[in-house]
């Protein structure tokens, strides 16, 4: 399996699994977006995140409120032993969402992602089951 079908395996299961599509924020939206991501939170987020692109209805990052056109940039299991985990790119979301599910799933029932949206950092809880 070559890498681009193995990302591309990756993010049908963060479909599946999360209900979300992103993409790394591209490198002109970021530089423009910087001060947000200093301002959010008392943390620096100098590496990025992700952009959310679509949230399928009815999905578990739906009924945790993430909209469209937010920004992920962490992501909590609240469990000892993972996590928490930045995310600064769209492999790292896939890493979470497709390659750690199945343990993420077997640990806890729920997940805290750090989305920031209009200036401001929340944190959603994305319920697992």
């Amino acid at each position: 399996m070559t890498n681009e079908e193995r990302a591309s395996e990756w993010d049908r299961l963060v479909w599946e699994n999360l209900g979300i599509r992103s993409e790394q924020i591209p490198a002109q939206e970021y530089r423009r977006m910087y001060p947000q991501f200093i301002l959010a939170k008392d943390s620096d987020f100098s590496n990025g995140g992700v952009v959310v692109r679509t949230v399928r209805p009815g999905s578990p990052a739906a009924q945790a409120g993430i909209t469209t056109g937010d920004f992920i940039v962490g992501v909590d299991p609240l469990v000892a032993g993972l996590g928490p985990w930045e995310i600064a790119s769209a492999n790292d979301l896939r890493f979470v969402g497709a390659q750690e599910w199945a343990k993420l799933q077997s640990r806890t029932d729920n997940i805290q992602v750090d989305v920031i949206r209009d200036n401001k950092h929340y944190a959603a809880e994305i319920f697992l089951r």
